[in-house]
């Protein structure tokens, strides 16, 4: 399944909350083609879940749609778009990609659909009573992050990638429950996603070589790090620091480590969560947002999944020294 946008009445022009003029999100690579739409992301409805990471250039929705029957106008997107039908079914999905039909079928739970970002799309449906997630991603920040591979995946109609879904699924998951997963950790799974449709090996397992980070742009990184577990982390904030793009920064840090930037953070904030948990007080809500978890239910589930044992559990082991 994968929608698009609406020219029907009761349509709403809601991104997260701000409807946007087309004309302000034309950027570079945008077809000439000037008669049909060229918009960011939008959402029809108020979506029931929805998060938001580098000023938009990951979003992601998650609602419940019903219809007895729409049909939308053709439309291109700044943003390519990932869709998994988790629940409920339509009665028929017709989808038109750049002027062809692409799928004429039923949605069904589990189904994963793939469109590009400016591929022309019109959508008309019937009878639709279903929960789906939403992923966009902005085209400009797939290339900086992923580099050519990002813009180099067919579309997917109706698929099947129990991958992506368990992905898409889990971060829909953490967001549901308020604990709003952080950048750095938005900005792997939307790189992971892209190379596994694309069927491009995954970052550190097969792909492209690369040399490792010298020793002196480790080290200013793992500095850098250390002084802002708290903040907010990005890929980009950290590549900036060496002067490298994104994706190459991500394969050498990984190649002179042997760790990825989303782990190696982790792992620091657990280290730096063990000392406090040991020489302080602190409650444990306190902990994590002094080591920058977005709640103490994520922060013990990493702490648990990185050591064996939750946060409690490690203050008063003997083994800790308490």
């Amino acid at each position: 399944m994968a929608f698009g946008y609406g020219t029907a009445a009761a349509a709403s022009c809601i991104i997260l909350g701000a409807c946007h003029d087309p004309g302000m999100l034309a950027g570079a690579g945008e077809p000439s083609d000037h008669e049909r739409r060229t918009r960011g992301p939008l959402i029809l409805g108020d979506p029931v879940v929805a998060a938001s990471w580098l000023g938009g250039a990951i979003l992601l929705e998650h609602r419940h749609w019903t219809s007895r029957g729409e049909e939308f106008s053709p439309v291109r997107s700044t943003h390519a778009r990932v869709t998994l039908t988790e629940a409920g079914r339509t009665e028929r999905t017709l989808v038109r990609l750049d002027g062809r039909t692409a799928y004429d079928g039923a949605d069904r739970p589990g189904a994963l659909s793939f469109v590009p970002a400016f591929t022309e799309r019109q959508y008309s449906y019937r009878g639709a009573d279903l929960t789906y997630t939403g992923l966009w991603i902005d085209s400009a920040y797939a290339n900086a992050i992923v580099g050519p591979e990002a813009l180099d995946v067919a579309p997917i109609m109706n698929g099947r990638d129990r991958f992506v879904r368990a992905l898409l699924s889990d971060l829909r998951a953490d967001v549901q429950s308020g604990r709003e997963p952080p950048t750095l950790y938005a900005e792997h799974l939307v790189a992971v996603v892209l190379l596994r449709l694309a069927r491009r090996p995954l970052i550190g397992k097969g792909g492209r070589n690369a040399r490792p980070l010298d020793a002196k742009g480790v080290e200013r990184v793992r500095e850098y790090i250390h002084g802002h577990l708290a903040a907010d982390l990005s890929v980009r904030s950290l590549a900036v620091l060496v002067n490298l793009s994104v994706d190459h920064f991500a394969r050498s840090f990984r190649a002179a480590t042997g760790r990825g930037p989303y782990t190696y953070v982790l792992e620091q904030r657990v280290a730096r969560a063990q000392r406090l948990l040991q020489t302080s007080r602190l409650p444990l809500a306190e902990i994590a947002d002094a080591i920058g978890f977005s709640s103490q239910s994520h922060f013990t589930s990493v702490f648990r999944k990185l050591t064996g044992l939750t946060p409690n559990a490690y203050r008063y082991a003997p083994s800790t020294g308490e």
